[in-house]
């Protein structure tokens, strides 16, 4: 949700996942207030301009500035399988005569 008001552009509300950070710019000699609270609807945006009439053009400089700046989650490490709980052991394999077969037999293979 975007609300547009007259003035300069003076704080900007981001929410991030469960964090709340807070993005500000100098307007004049004040900083903007910045405040976490709102409407169900305004928590889940993105951000909310909270004084300033931005055009489009601003909007999406400052929406692709926030989205380059969201770290992003590692990816997950490949998951490995052991051999000893592997079910396919649990099958019979064929014998294989020979010297040494017996032994081998429970060798995986």
């Amino acid at each position: 949700m975007t609300e547009r008001s007259g003035g300069t552009l003076g704080a900007v509300t981001e929410r991030s996942g469960d964090t709340l950070g807070a993005v500000t710019e100098r307007s004049g000699d004040t900083l903007g207030a910045v405040t976490g609270t709102g409407t169900p609807e305004e928590r889940r945006a993105a951000f909310r301009v909270v004084r300033g009439a931005p055009t489009d053009e601003e909007l999406a400089a400052l929406t692709a500035v926030l989205a380059a700046a969201t770290p992003r989650p590692a990816p997950a490490p490949p998951v490995t399988h052991d051999r000893w709980s592997d079910p396919t052991a649990r099958f019979r394999t064929p014998l294989h005569p020979g010297p040494g077969a017996w032994r081998a037999s429970t060798w995986p293979r």
